[in-house]
């Protein structure tokens, strides 16, 4: 199975109406041409990620790894009833203070977008991977070195205003949050039949940056 041009259709007019009554109304549709296809796209993944880290959440379900539709309004000035885009993640189970990294997918009406990083990023998880860098741990230099040879990603996150580190690590080091993302809008690939091949290409090339984000987070736990 693969993404379908309808889901998409269906999430940008849900988020234009944002009416309970519609939303209630169009479930079977919601759960066809978004759902469905997503919880299959992460059967599709699941080899590949169980492969990358045996302790990965892998049901394909909301709330696991799929996003809702309904957005969580609670903490947010932004009070739009639904979203219209949808992702799915993979990562372990998540700790009682701070997320662990993960493997995300995330589409809409503009294109795609996936990589790897955090949902969010505790301090103690930032000062850790500090550590890791300016010590060039070994995990550490084959990040460096995976992301330095590839030309498909790019690092995004909150930076200093004014730099705190120089040298040949500073571009990290000066990171306040730190996640690594590829944006595309081919449409052919997004509803192909090889979206899932196409992704864990792209995944395979920041595999080492994910295992070090991992180090990164399970010294922060250990010290919390």
């Amino acid at each position: 199975m693969s993404l379908k041009k309808e889901g998409i259709e269906f999430l940008v007019e849900n988020r234009i109406r944002n009416d309970r009554e519609f939303y209630n109304s169009h479930k079977d549709i919601a759960n066809k041409y978004v759902i469905e296809p997503l919880k299959e796209l992460v059967i599709e993944l699941t080899p590949y990620m169980l492969g990358v880290d045996g302790e990965m959440i892998v049901e394909p379900k909301t709330t696991k790894t799929i996003s809702r539709i309904a957005r969580d309004t609670r903490y947010t000035n932004d009070k739009t009833l639904y979203r219209d885009n949808m992702w799915i993640m993979f990562m372990r189970r998540r700790g009682e203070w701070i997320k662990p990294p993960g493997f995300y997918f995330d589409y809409s009406a503009n294109g795609f977008e996936y990589g790897v990083g955090f949902t969010s990023t505790d301090k103690s998880i930032i000062d850790a991977l500090r550590e890791l860098i300016v010590s060039e741990d070994e995990t550490f230099l084959d990040a460096y070195e995976a992301y330095n040879s590839q030309d498909m990603f790019t690092m995004g996150g909150d930076r200093y205003k004014k730099d705190k580190y120089t040298g040949k690590y500073a571009d990290w080091l000066n990171m306040k949050s730190i996640y690594f993302y590829r944006r595309e809008d081919d449409g052919d690939v997004l509803f192909g039949d090889c979206l899932a091949e196409h992704l864990i290409k792209g995944y395979e090339v920041i595999r080492p940056i994910y295992y070090l984000l991992l180090k990164a987070y399970i010294i922060a736990t250990e010290m919390k």
